[in-house]
C-alpha cells in the first residue's frame, strides 16, 4: 500500500469509526512524530540506514552497497505515515497509563474482520495441557480490496444503529 492511499484511507475510514461509536480521540499525524502499524507498504516508503554489522531481523531486507563498506537496512518495521493522515490516540494500562496510537485505517479494518470472523471448537478429543479445546477461526465474510471493507464498515454501522434503537 502506498502512503498517499494510507492517508486518504484513514480519512474515510475516521468518520465511520465515530459512526461506530469510537470516542477515541482523532487527530492529524505530524512528520516523523507517529507510526502505523499497517503492514505491505511500497518499498520506496522503508526506512534506510546504513549499518557496519546489522543484526538480522525478520523481514529486513539487506543490501550490499557498491563501495563494500557496511549493509544497507531497508526495514518496515517504524513506518511513519504522511503528515494529516488521520491518527487515533488512547491511553492505556492503570498505574501508570501509556500513549497509544494508530492510524485510522488500520483500525477501522481490525473492527470489521473482527465482526465477521467466528471462533469454532474443533471436534476433537484430544485437549491441550491446560484443558483448553482447540478452536479455528473461521471468516465469514472475504474482504479482497478496501471498498469491501468500507462497505462492510457502512452494514456495521446500520446494524449497531438497529440493536441500539
Amino acid at each position: 500500500m502506498n502512503l498517499r492511499i494510507l492517508k486518504k484511507l484513514s480519512k474515510r475510514a475516521a468518520f465511520l469509526l465515530s459512526a461506530l461509536g469510537d470516542r477515541r480521540e482523532q487527530f492529524p499525524a505530524e512528520r516523523w512524530e507517529d507510526y502505523t502499524s499497517c503492514g505491505g507498504h511500497d518499498r520506496k516508503h522503508w526506512e534506510r540506514n546504513r549499518y557496519p554489522n546489522p543484526s538480522h531481523w525478520d523481514g529486513n531486507i539487506h543490501i550490499k552497497p557498491h563501495s563494500g563498506k557496511g549493509t544497507i537496512v531497508l526495514s518496515q518495521l517504524h513506518m511513519c505515515p504522511w503528515p494529516g493522515t488521520v491518527m487515533v490516540g488512547w491511553s492505556s494500562g492503570g498505574y501508570e497509563p501509556e500513549w497509544e496510537e494508530d492510524d485510522a485505517w488500520t483500525l477501522l479494518e481490525q473492527d470489521v474482520r473482527d465482526h465477521w470472523t467466528d471462533c469454532r471448537e474443533l471436534p476433537s478429543v484430544t485437549v491441550d495441557d491446560m484443558d483448553f479445546p482447540d478452536v479455528e477461526f473461521v471468516c465469514l465474510r472475504r474482504f479482497h480490496n478496501p471498498s469491501q471493507i468500507l462497505k462492510a464498515a457502512r452494514e456495521l454501522v446500520e446494524l449497531r444503529k438497529k440493536e441500539a434503537a
